[in-house]
């Protein structure tokens, strides 16, 4: 007849028979590899979760701002004006392309930014009383009361004769984009991705008046990956200068840069309604 060993039993070690040993290294070990990726997964899983929500934001800003556009056209009735005058007095007024680009600064380099398009349109659109409280729809978060011209570069003070209108931008903090018809598609050097080399390509010229009234060429930049010519580091260290986008049936369209602020690489910027691209760039990224 077997032996029935008493539950309180000691084993020769001098550990009660059944009792469980502290865990070993290698379980302890395995135990915080295991925190460590669900830690790692929840900061992905949350991070993407924040970008969802700012990409999600932004774009009902930008549905806002397309229903402004919608409501200027119903009202004048008339094609949306590619440049903003601004009167200086009776006789003089300031003429701003409403272009979403780069512009030389003066010598041979190229302006940081590209025009401010967005603000350019604020201005004339609430022009029109019925359509400036319609940008009191938009959260505090993304706009700001400004004017244009925004400061004289002279002595960093508005114009009495400045009009008024809005800085808007995406939920990143950045400015927002609008691309007007007269003003879009490709123009200026590229980086050709499949032949690893810079390509040539027309400027922009846009014709505006000077203050006295007189006409003068502008060019400006629009290209996706423009680079210095003798850029070390092409990739790297440059962005693009607009994302290139046509206008589809002639409206215009506003956009974001996204998450990187850079509008050349257009997977990530935030659409209403995605544009076309130029033939030349379109599968580039």
């Amino acid at each position: 007849m077997a032996r029935r060993i008493p539950d309180n039993a000691v084993r020769p070690t001098g550990a009660p028979v059944g009792a469980r040993s502290a865990f070993t290294l290698i379980e302890l070990l395995i135990v915080i590899g295991i925190i460590a990726v669900l830690v790692a997964l929840a900061v992905v899983v949350g991070a993407k979760v924040v970008e969802g929500g700012r990409s999600r934001a932004t774009t009902d800003v930008i549905r806002v701002l397309d229903g402004t556009l919608g409501s200027w056209q119903l009202n004048s009735r008339t094609p949306l004006p590619s440049v903003l005058e601004v009167k200086e007095d009776a006789t003089r007024s300031r003429y701003l392309p409403i272009i979403d680009a780069r512009r030389p600064s003066g010598n041979s380099d190229f302006a940081a930014d590209a025009e401010p398009s967005a603000l350019y349109y604020s201005a004339l659109v609430m022009q029109d009383a019925s359509v400036a409280p319609e940008f009191e729809q938009l959260d505090s978060a993304f706009v700001d009361s400004a004017s244009v011209p925004q400061e004289d570069p002279r002595n960093g003070q508005r114009e009495q004769w400045a009009i008024a209108a809005v800085d808007l931008r995406d939920a990143w903090g950045r400015p927002m984009r609008f691309v007007h018809p007269a003003f879009h598609g490709g123009y200026g050097e590229y980086w050709d991705a499949d032949d690893e080399r810079m390509t040539n390509r027309d400027p922009m010229r846009v014709m505006v008046k000077n203050p006295q009234g007189r006409e003068i060429e502008v060019e400006y930049r629009r290209s996706y990956r423009p680079f210095e010519a003798d850029a070390s580091n092409r990739k790297a260290t440059w962005m693009g200068d607009a994302d290139e986008g046509m206008a589809v049936g002639g409206h215009g369209y506003f956009y974001s840069a996204g998450e990187d602020g850079d509008p050349g690489t257009r997977a990530n910027n935030v659409y209403s309604t995605e544009p076309r691209f130029p033939v030349e760039t379109r599968d580039f990224d």
